[in-house]
């Protein structure tokens, strides 16, 4: 019943702030924060968890504490739920704790943290992101590498690559994106390598990879995967070629 009644009241308040007048607005404002930060403490996870995507959604920094604060609720959904909104709030203060979040017991409140720090791009996330790449879950690994790829720091090149010899074929995927976005001269051979991969969608990837890269030493992989046994590779590849083709003749034009 009390998180009935909460949603209830959010929603109401929402609808009434759209009719009212410009001089009431502030006031529904405020009230609706003090109302979800007053939330953040109660007895019922869902109305915690609520209360923090609507802090989230008014982005006031008078919530930026409180949020912070519910980083350490008893419950993961919550805690998850205060990433997220600190995620809207591009407030440096926020890093530290997001950082200390990627320690978290619980995999998805790792995976919040990484999601969260990847939206307020601080360069003092890099160097935990790259440890993050060696965490026991795969998930918090593969969105690790993907979030390294956002930040193009080149701190981050040798470590992706690394990655690419994970275990799991959806981080050494996600590895080959992120490399990708990296955009690093350094990683043309290992991307090269991976179109040896045993997995469909590794290879996949780095045909597309080495397409944006279009650098010659590309030219022969790619041909030879032509020959892949999987035909969306074997698009991939052949689209990549058209790229590189097309790079490679303007160069020699404009040479």
């Amino acid at each position: 019943m009390r998180k009935i009644g909460l949603a209830l009241v959010l929603v109401l308040l929402l609808s009434s702030m759209v009719s009212a007048k410009p001089q009431n607005v502030k006031h529904d404002l405020t009230y609706r924060l003090e109302l979800s930060i007053q939330a953040l403490k109660d007895k019922d996870p869902d109305v915690r968890g609520d209360a923090a995507r609507s802090l989230g959604y008014l982005k006031d920094p008078r919530a930026l504490g409180p949020l912070i604060q519910a980083l350490e609720d008893e419950n993961a959904s919550v805690r998850v739920g205060a990433e997220n909104a600190l995620a809207n709030f591009n407030d440096p203060r926020a890093v530290e704790p997001l950082i200390q979040a990627l320690k978290d017991e619980n995999a998805s409140v790792r995976v919040g943290a990484e999601n969260a720090l990847a939206n307020l791009n601080d360069p003092r996330t890099v160097e935990p992101l790259i440890q993050a790449l060696k965490d026991k879950n795969a998930r918090v690994r593969e969105v690790a590498a993907l979030s390294l790829g956002e930040f193009k720091d080149t701190r981050a090149v040798g470590p992706v690559i690394q990655a690419l010899r994970d275990e799991d074929a959806s981080v050494r995927s996600y590895a080959v994106h992120a490399l990708e976005e990296l955009n690093d001269t350094r990683a043309i051979g290992p991307v090269i390598q991976a179109l040896n991969d045993e997995n469909a969608s590794v290879r996949l990837t780095a045909a597309q990879a080495l397409g944006k890269f279009r650098d010659p030493r590309a030219m022969e992989p790619l041909i030879q995967a032509l020959k892949d046994e999987n035909p969306f590779v074997r698009e991939d590849a052949a689209e990549a070629l058209k790229g590189l083709n097309a790079a490679v003749e303007s160069k020699g034009m404009s040479g």
